[in-house]
């Protein structure tokens, strides 16, 4: 993952400040913790060609063969903390991203017919 300056916050004519973070799995998807302080990172624990191979098939659904992790990262220093660390859930695989909701994780999938929710820690 990167993040990168935007226009405003350098002189005219600098080119942008690029900081990079390696994930050591797929990126998925990134979404803000509900107080805004963090950011949610999953994605899967695999392959690229196994992630198309999942999703380009029709007739399989929620992939519990295929691993995935979720990250929590602070923006400021882009440290990266595993929330939860390369797992499947029952029939789940192949999660994506992670939401926080009512003290529960709710996990996605990027081709299944349901979610996981697990526990958030304290």
């Amino acid at each position: 993952m990167v993040r990168q300056s935007r226009g405003s916050d350098r002189p005219s004519g600098a080119k942008p400040k690029i900081d990079k973070v390696e994930t050591r799995f797929l990126t998925d998807n990134l979404r803000w913790s509900p107080d805004g302080h963090r950011i949610y990172v999953g994605g899967q624990v695999t392959s690229v060609d196994t992630v198309l191979a999942c999703v380009e098939s029709t007739t399989v659904v929620n992939r519990p063969n295929v691993p995935f992790q979720i990250d929590s990262l602070d923006p400021k220093t882009l440290a990266l903390t595993p929330i939860i660390p390369a797992t499947t859930f029952g029939e789940m695989g192949l999660g994506t991203g992670a939401i926080k909701v009512n003290g529960n994780y709710w996990i996605s999938t990027a081709h299944g017919d349901r979610i996981a929710i697990v526990p958030a820690g304290k």
